[in-house]
């Protein structure tokens, strides 16, 4: 029996006393502070108590929530005490804390990441906590260099464990704090998506310092919003995006539609100071026992002996082309210097020697034509193009939106938006696009699509002349354009969805996208069918089982977007988002807007692009892509095939389906695709020496070393509808 003396009471809660405690343990000799929580045997909370201490055996070693010594029994007037020893908190809580003042964002982003990997734990146990507030997490000293406290999620005697079920569902009742429940859990329905409506009360609170439910009088009111009108806590205004998605994440009604904490931990807000939440290990992924390699060699007919220098000068040209793309870019920041030194030289210069050097920069680093004039925009400095003439862009009201791809940048269609401008300048206004960039490709192509959503209705706000849109986008830039428009379209005021859906439907029921005529949608390279079937991704050479690994651990690299990708996302039993998008979901009317488009082009490399395989880019199934052969025309070089597909119904593509054998949710992805109809170009840069890069010559990423694709973009303007 350990010896221990109450030093003074630290609360009372809902079912026990809990003292600040000396401890001396069996065969130790010096006193240690702990916190002592008891109950009676003739109090209701005696079989609480004792249940929280077996729920928190289940989470030893977990740093996010708060870890129990051991307990033990005293007899006090007769009575006999269960008594529980647990950490001490010197910081006290953080509803303390929050009570002293509101929390920086960098703050309240760390310790929601502590919450939401405490949630991890409790939730893989199949506990719910029930009661999480600010007053049940506790503060206590943190290791780590960025964060003030280390949090710890306490108080699990109202607690939901795996082998309770939902007792008195339908009845209004509360279990916990009724200002941190959920619309379903005042009902009796207490699952995990409990805990996370709770975790967004609590974010707002850090943030503003005050209860999200602060605008209500009594519990009645509260009653009322929760239990019949199903409301959620106002979300400030002055919050940014990425914090506002978070919270509306957490406050989705329907409790099996809201992120669970797991996916949560992937969320643009949290990876602002977490960019990997998730661990890898190295070690497993070479130890990934799928087939031996002889197995592989015999499966898909991949003959090392003959091939395997091909592949090896396919992995090295790749390497090269990575290396070089870094290069580049820091060239490129030295020959702006060189510009800049050459302009002040032209303009200050008092020797003749410095103006010479000066006009041998301006020989190879010329000025930009002064017919188009770029500038940053207020839209997260984005970057919009239009004609530096007054008159020519005063006239312009067709907005063209230019979206880039996976870990691209707003500077990659910097080109093509040029070209656009320079052959339109009374037509065009260009908008490229930079809510997604860089690292944030990564997020998902939901979450990219909702962020590109709003950053488009910015614009329209700040472009009131505009009366028509288009979408130009490169690779992953499609999928995420694709679900922006599902959100941004606005149904005919007049006319069923079922017949703005129809491609034989009338053009006035047609509906618009922003309020705005939709009239070119231009995916260039674009994974539509997903990187899951064989040889999708020509990276992997088409072998079944690198394929096979590639979807068990590409969310490793490319996190939720790889997800989405190799369609392994599986977010609360739903289908894989792709499978989502050939359909209208509630709000979000992928297919409408698609269709409300006057024009649909996919234009596809169908050789050398190791990212994006022909068949996916091209919405094509095997059985269909084109026989090609080089091209004569001398304006579109690299276009080597051109095809008018109208739009098909399901019945016109039974008889294709009955008798592939393909991937059955592909052929469910091209049946679907293909109910509107689209305009299919197919380029080759085979005799580039640059080949390799096609993925990304095919927009002129590059304007010094993929010029080539040049002519693809020409394509593009010529076939442009304005």
């Amino acid at each position: 029996m350990a010896e221990w003396k109450n030093l003074r009471v630290l609360g009372k809660g809902s079912y026990a006393v809990v003292y600040l405690a000396r401890v001396i343990l069996p065969k130790e000799h010096h006193w240690r502070v702990a916190a002592v929580k008891t109950s009676n045997s003739y109090s209701y909370s005696f079989d609480s108590l004792q249940k929280e201490k077996r729920i928190l055996e289940l989470f030893k070693g977990c740093k996010e929530i708060l870890q129990y010594y051991f307990y033990q029994y005293s007899v006090e007037e007769s009575s006999l005490i269960y008594n529980l020893f647990m950490e001490f908190a010197p910081f006290g809580s953080l509803g303390d804390l929050i009570r002293k003042e509101a929390l920086p964002e960098k703050e309240v982003i760390i310790y929601t990441h502590m919450l939401l990997k405490g949630l991890c734990c409790i939730h893989k146990e199949g506990v719910v906590h029930c009661d999480l507030k600010p007053d049940n997490i506790l503060l206590f000293p943190s290791s780590d260099a960025h964060a003030k406290y280390q949090l710890k999620i306490a108080d699990f005697g109202l607690s939901k464990t795996r082998e309770e079920t939902n007792a008195d569902i339908g009845k209004i009742r509360f279990r916990g704090t009724p200002f941190y429940m959920s619309p379903e859990s005042v009902v009796g329905l207490m699952e995990a998506s409990l805990d996370v409506w709770s975790l967004g009360c609590i974010v707002i609170e850090m943030i503003t310092g005050f209860p999200a439910w602060c605008n209500i009088q009594n519990q009645k009111e509260l009653m009322w919003k929760l239990g019949f009108l199903q409301e959620a806590p106002k979300i400030p205004n002055d919050l940014n995006w990425d914090c506002k998605n978070f919270l509306n994440k957490c406050f989705v009604k329907d409790p099996k539609e809201r992120w669970t904490a797991k996916m949560l931990l992937d969320h643009p807000f949290i990876q602002k100071e977490y960019p990997t939440s998730s661990t890898f290990n190295p070690s497993s992924f070479f130890s990934y026992d799928i087939v031996s390699f002889r197995q592989i060699e015999s499966s898909s007919g991949f003959l090392f002996r003959h091939r395997h220098q091909d592949h090896l000068r396919t992995l090295l040209s790749l390497f090269c082309f990575i290396f070089s793309r870094f290069l580049y870019d820091f060239l490129g920041k030295i020959l702006e210097f060189l510009r800049l030194f050459a302009q002040r030289s032209l303009s200050d210069s008092d020797s003749d020697f410095a103006s010479r050097i000066a006009r041998v920069f301006w020989f190879f680093f010329p000025m930009e034509e002064k017919n188009v004039c770029a500038s940053e925009s207020a839209v997260d400095g984005s970057r919009d193009v239009w004609s530096s003439e007054p008159s020519l862009a005063s006239s312009a009201d067709h907005l063209v939106v230019m979206v880039n791809g996976i870990l691209g940048r707003t500077t990659d269609w910097k080109y093509a938006a040029e070209q656009f401008v320079k052959e339109l300048p009374d037509k065009v206004f260009v908008h490229c696009s930079e809510r997604n960039v860089s690292m944030l490709t990564l997020d998902g192509v939901d979450v990219m699509g909702e962020r590109l959503a709003e950053e488009v209705l910015e614009v329209i706000r700040s472009k009131p002349n505009m009366r028509r849109i288009s979408f130009v986008a490169h690779s992953v830039g499609g999928l995420v354009a694709r679900y922006a428009i599902g959100r941004l379209y606005r149904p005919p005021e007049n006319g069923s969805m079922k017949d703005s859906c129809n491609e034989e439907s009338k053009e006035g029921s047609v509906g618009t996208i922003g309020g705005l005529e939709a009239m070119n949608f231009i995916a260039v390279a674009t994974p539509h069918l997903g990187s899951r079937g064989n040889k999708q991704v020509p990276f992997l050479f088409g072998v079944p089982a690198f394929e096979k690994v590639a979807s068990c651990v590409i969310h490793f690299i490319f996190r939720r977007t790889g997800r989405h990708l190799f369609l392994t996302d599986d977010d609360e039993g739903k289908p894989p988002l792709l499978k989502r998008m050939i359909e209208d979901c509630g709000d979000l009317y992928f297919m409408s807007a698609l269709h409300s488009f006057k024009r649909r082009f996919a234009y596809s490399n169908v050789d050398y692009d190791h990212i994006v395989g022909w068949r996916t880019s091209s919405i094509r199934r095997q059985s269909e892509l084109a026989n090609w052969k080089d091209t004569v025309n001398e304006k579109y070089t690299h276009v080597v095939y051109e095809e008018h597909c109208k739009a098909c119904s399901d019945a016109e593509q039974y008889d294709i389906l009955e008798d592939n054998n393909s991937d059955k949710i592909e052929e469910e992805l091209v049946t679907g695709l293909s109910r509107v109809s689209w305009e299919k170009v197919d380029v080759s840069f085979r005799n580039s020496k640059n080949r390799f890069a096609s993925h990304t010559i095919i927009q002129v990423k590059d304007q010094i070393t993929q010029i080539e694709g040049a002519d693809v973009i020409q394509h593009m303007i010529d076939h442009f509808l304005l």
